[in-house]
């Protein structure tokens, strides 16, 4: 028997990040997990691969399974995105799947206010007739899609919404993630992704990574990137925190939140003056640098780096770093897109690499890393709206005209509503019939007390997950659907590469489906007949209609890397814009540096809202898992030394943070992680719902982003 040092938890062991790869490492098998000791042995256990459910790196799983239970979990070592590693959600946090508070019938409220079980069947009928009703009167439809759910469930999700309800009122979780990339490097790049694959991380040499705790939100690209900074490359971390990163840093530039812009123009505008860009790109495969040169120079360099907080000589070394360094790659995540200025933000980004000749040239690029597991999928298969599946326009007449005749019913020709406006139309009343899938915006959503009151106040409300949510309760009827281990089917992860989800088990009732087949039997009700059998006949049509997604053999997926889109002869294109980009020539546009969060004699604070390591979302998946929960059981604020002494507040002291619209109340952690006037909570806790204190009334005005990441709030000791 091994035990830990002196006999004393792991948890006590401030250096564990139990991430279990001790386990699969261990050449002897020495090591083991403490729920899989005595589950079960070998002739009775099954090995089965698939894809991890959680953040968008797709890292592979080989899951263990015993009488329809998961066992235990080791990583894949063939996979090619992670080979092997996994973090503590994907090694531990499985076990929501066989939670006892899975949902396995549908609920349907009563006219005492209360739910009542029905058979699924029943309570599809109920939604059968609402449609009915809602047409009759020319109502608003509107729904929501899952960035959780496979790339099929999305594609029927979206095709249900368009040619059935006659709406393109269709968004999902990317509106307030990651749309800001999708607008921004779509105007620059020409396309909204990652420029490139995870394993381009091994011949990096400046890393500059903008706006991301990858430590927490994508750990095992933060561990490639640990690896690659320990073999002599450089690391420029631009994060107004001190995250676990910051060690490894060859420079840390802690920003003022908010300032991302004018440190980005403060760089561009060392570079052009001490002549480090590339001349070359600028004059073959860029327009609009005259103009933005023009433009920088209209800004003095001291009010920029004053409003950031930094020193002058950093912010140089920096730009001279980033400018002058063989392959420098660009990554950054949230920090740079929850802003109202967030497409701003990352074209201002794209405008740095372009410059400097840092995208489109091998190792290069621009890579927004995507939070959630097939947030890249949902966006691919269009749920989004204006988009078609593939990224078509549903405005431009020959993309809708293709659309309609393959589907075989003529789609709305306008752009829907976005997220955001749904949810501000349901408070209006405009809104008759909301259908969510596996969402959970009451948790997710800026201004979380309006965002409850809108969804009370829509006429029907459906909602189609796993779990008895926050936004289910305030449904009007529930649908059960199927984890991620009950089904088959595929993800696409951040850097664009397509994977398969395999069955693991089977769901934990009879009513209890996979998305896609609960809207395909709706839809059936409704008349349709799209004949589809199973996950590959989705898949199917996907290839016919999604031209990125065109060249992938759905029966190699396990043998075979692909990524979209694909070359003129069929190969995946790991490397995007390697000889042109898809506009031609990249658009370099200036960004005008945006006024900035500023704090009052009322709220004296700038509150950061972002991720742990061990929770995921809402926490709707690993606040059901045991062990993660009890390493982190609570929301915790991070509030700086300084600041502890001003409020007399010690650590699990009780705060109640306020802002102008919502208070909320949580423990304190004092910590040297934020600066002086700053401090950090995370969103995965509905006892203290840190969206209760943001705002959407300012949106980006290309994307309609809120400013989901900084607020400003008053601290005091409860």
């Amino acid at each position: 028997m091994v035990s830990s040092l002196y006999n004393k938890g792991l948890e006590e062991n401030k250096e564990c990040i139990f991430c279990g790869n001790c386990i699969n490492v261990c050449p002897v098998g020495a090591l083991i997990e403490k729920k899989a000791i005595r589950a079960g042995r070998p002739p009775e256990i099954q090995k089965i691969n698939t894809t991890c459910p959680y953040c968008g790196v797709g890292c592979g799983l080989v899951v263990y399974k015993k009488n329809n239970k998961i066992i235990k979990v080791r990583g894949n070592k063939n996979s090619p995105v992670s080979k092997g590693r996994l973090c503590i959600k994907g090694q531990f946090g499985l076990d929501f799947v066989n939670s006892n508070e899975r949902l396995k019938k549908a609920l349907i409220r009563n006219q005492n206010g209360d739910f009542e079980e029905v058979e699924l069947i029943e309570a599809l009928l109920y939604v059968k007739q609402k449609i009915d009703e809602v047409k009759s009167k020319n109502g608003n439809f509107a729904g929501l899609a899952s960035a959780r759910c496979t790339n099929e469930d999305n594609y029927v999700f979206q095709k249900f919404f368009r040619t059935i309800l006659k709406t393109d009122n269709i968004d999902h979780c990317a509106r307030i993630c990651h749309s800001p990339s999708v607008s921004g490097l779509t105007m620059t790049l020409g396309s909204g992704a990652m420029t490139n694959p995870i394993e381009d991380i091994e011949h990096v040499d400046c890393f500059f990574i903008i706006g991301s705790n990858m430590t927490a939100s994508h750990p095992v690209i933060s561990w490639k990137i640990i690896s690659r900074i320990r073999q002599g490359a450089i690391l420029i971390l631009v994060d107004p925190r001190k995250s676990p990163l910051a060690k490894y840093a060859t420079l840390h530039l802690q920003l003022n939140p908010g300032t991302d812009i004018h440190l980005i123009n403060a760089m561009m505008k060392i570079i052009i003056e001490e002549k480090m860009y590339d001349s070359e790109m600028i004059k073959n495969r860029c327009e609009g640098f005259d103009k933005l040169e023009e433009d920088l120079s209209k800004l003095e360099l001291e009010p920029l780096i004053e409003e950031t907080g930094l020193d002058e000589n950093d912010l140089r070394l920096a730009a001279r770093l980033f400018a002058i360094s063989g392959s420098s790659s660009i990554f950054y995540a949230m920090g740079i897109t929850q802003h109202s200025f967030g497409t701003s933000n990352v074209i201002a980004l794209a405008d740095l690499a372009l410059i400097c000749g840092k995208v489109g040239a091998g190792y290069t690029g621009v890579n927004p890393l995507r939070g959630q597991n097939n947030v890249q999928g949902a966006c691919d298969m269009g749920v989004l709206p204006g988009t078609l599946p593939g990224y078509k326009s549903i405005e431009n007449l020959d993309d809708n005209e293709f659309f309609s005749k393959k589907w075989d019913s003529q789609i709305p020709k306008q752009s829907g509503k976005t997220l955001t406006e749904i949810i501000s139309d349901c408070g209006n009343n405009d809104v008759d019939f909301l259908y969510i899938m596996g969402e959970n915006p009451v948790i997710s959503d800026p201004d979380s007390k309006s965002v409850i009151e809108s969804l009370k106040n829509v006429d029907f409300l459906v909602v189609q997950d796993i779990f008895l949510t926050e936004t289910a309760l305030l449904a009007d009827v529930v649908l059960p659907a199927s984890s991620f281990a009950e089904k088959n089917g595929t993800f696409t992860n951040t850097e664009r590469r397509v994977q398969k989800v395999n069955k693991i088990i089977e769901p934990p009732g009879k009513d209890v489906l996979e998305d896609w087949i609960i809207i395909n039997k709706l839809a059936e009700l409704c008349g349709a007949n799209w004949h589809y059998n199973n996950w590959l006949d989705i898949f199917t049509e996907i290839r016919d209609t999604v031209k990125i997604y065109s060249h992938i053999d759905p029966n190699h997926l396990e043998t075979q890397e692909y990524f979209w889109p694909c070359d003129d002869i069929g190969e995946s294109v790991k490397r995007l814009h390697q000889e042109e980009f898809t506009i031609g020539k990249a658009k370099l546009i200036y960004q005008a540096p945006p006024k900035t969060y500023k704090t009052t004699e009322e709220y004296p604070y700038l509150l950061i809202i972002g991720r742990m390591y061990e929770h995921y979302h809402t926490g709707t998946m690993t606040r059901k898992s045991n062990g993660i929960n009890a390493l982190q059981p609570y929301s915790k604020v991070y509030i700086n030394p300084k600041d502890a002494i001003k409020l007399k507040v010690k650590n699990d002291d009780w705060v109640k943070i306020t802002s102008p619209i919502g208070e909320i109340k949580a423990r304190c952690c004092i910590s040297l992680e934020v600066k002086p006037k700053n401090a950090f909570i995370t969103f995965h806790f509905k006892e203290a719902m840190a969206n209760s204190l943001t705002e959407k009334k300012h949106l980006d005005p290309y994307s309609k982003m809120a400013n989901l990441k900084v607020t400003i709030v008053d601290i005091v000791k409860d």
